[in-house]
């Protein structure tokens, strides 16, 4: 047990140890209560070996996920991120739309964090084409945040999505359990869409970890747009110009390839 809980980055795994061995009677009495109380909201506690075969595998792969909504959303493919800056540009909206338009004729998922800015422009678009979702969270199912999108939230898991987490309840948000969950969203899916960022934010960890674990990864331009898409074609990444017939063509070809493996 001790070993575990070092792997999963607790702190303090000794004490933690001993609290169980100490309390183990109370403890099992509101784990059955929680597990209970997760059922009823259509939560499921997946231990590694259950993971889709894409996370099994990851060289940092979570020892668990809670999982709410609909679980086979996890396992259907091809899975399709969509990422971006949480304070996106007029255009990058637009992107975000035109990319989930193009998504909505191919039997994918979508997958991305539910995050301000792009990731709610593009789960929002994405449902309104019928696309399931999947959303990971850097923090605790009993967390929404941003508060704002609690409704995005209920609606991706009324249309037969699901919300994902590494975190355990009562985890609240921090910066670096987002870096983490970049990893996830990475990691599920076959083809990683990066639509507007800074070269150190959180988009460009969702690129970097979809490029070491061997994912495809696109970015996509227009005039005036941040420098990710710029940093990707300078180290021999894809890049399209999104806001012409051509450069459509082409995403919409790359997607529609992975469905045809």
């Amino acid at each position: 047990m001790k070993q575990i809980l070092a792997h999963g980055k607790h702190p303090q795994p000794e004490s933690i140890v001993a609290r169980i061995a100490s309390e183990q009677e109370a403890l099992l009495a509101y784990g059955r209560q929680a597990v209970e109380a997760f059922a009823r909201r259509q939560i499921r506690v997946l231990a590694l070996s259950q993971l889709p075969p894409a996370l099994q595998t990851l060289p940092d792969p979570p020892l668990w996920l809670f999982v709410e909504g609909n679980v086979q959303a996890l396992f259907h493919k091809p899975a399709v991120a969509v990422v971006g800056t949480r304070t996106p540009s007029p255009e990058g909206l637009e992107a975000a739309a035109r990319i989930a338009k193009l998504l909505g004729g191919c039997p994918i998922t979508l997958v991305s964090g539910l995050a301000e800015g792009i990731d709610t422009a593009v789960h929002t678009a994405a449902l309104l084409r019928g696309l399931p979702n999947v959303a990971f969270l850097g923090h605790g199912l009993d967390t929404t945040y941003p508060e704002g999108n609690r409704k995005l939230r209920a609606e991706i898991l009324e249309k037969g999505g699901a919300i994902a987490t590494e975190y355990l309840p009562g985890e609240g948000p921090k910066s670096n359990q987002f870096v983490a969950r970049n990893r996830l969203i990475a990691g599920l899916s076959d083809l990683v869409i990066a639509v507007e960022g800074a070269p150190s934010g959180g988009t460009a960890h969702t690129v970097r970890f979809a490029r070491r674990y061997g994912k495809i990864v696109v970015g996509v331009r227009w005039a005036g747009c941040a420098g990710l898409a710029r940093d990707l074609e300078a180290a021999g990444g894809t890049v399209v110009d999104l806001f012409t017939p051509e450069g459509e063509a082409r995403l919409e070809k790359m997607v529609g390839a992975l469905t045809t493996r």
